[in-house]
């Protein structure tokens, strides 16, 4: 190693992340930020109407095939059974899309 080698490397700012950033987390932020502002009410409208459509055809069009459910000696209509959880698979999917759209963008 030269000596100019050496002072170049004493000189130089460590980064914190070293070779895991290309130093360009700002702009990646901002262009995920831009590319929601722009596609806002999709991203709205989907979460509204996911869980109403999945419900819509499971709750009614499965519900009709299936029928009433036993639960506690009383019996349940299959889409009041089931919106818990695709209200939980819709509130699952969102934040899965929210965290994972850049890559797909």
């Amino acid at each position: 190693m030269t000596a100019e080698m050496k002072v170049s490397a004493a000189v130089a700012p460590r980064r914190r992340f070293g070779g895991m950033s290309a130093g360009n987390s700002r702009a990646v932020i901002e262009r995920g930020l831009r590319a929601t502002m722009s596609n806002n009410y999709l991203i709205i409208l989907s979460g509204f109407f996911e869980p109403v459509f999945y419900l819509l055809s499971m709750g009614v069009g499965l519900g009709g095939i299936i029928g009433d459910i036993e639960l506690n000696r009383e019996m349940i209509a299959y889409g009041a059974y089931i919106a818990p959880a695709l209200l939980a698979v819709s509130a699952m999917n969102g934040a899965i899309y929210d965290s994972t759209w850049n890559v797909f963008f």
